[in-house]
């Protein structure tokens, strides 16, 4: 079952790596960052 997480601070450190993980289970990330480049490169993680 895929859940939907909403995560600040995505664009480093403890928030990038939440929200690769919940990415990485299948789940839905919303990402919330400052930097809109590390934001692109989290949308392509997978």
């Amino acid at each position: 079952m895929s859940r939907v997480v909403l995560i600040t601070g995505a664009t480093s450190g403890f928030g990038r790596e939440c929200a690769r993980m919940f990415a990485k289970n299948g789940d839905k990330v919303i990402a919330i960052g400052r930097r809109e480049e590390k934001l692109k490169e989290l949308k392509n993680y997978r």
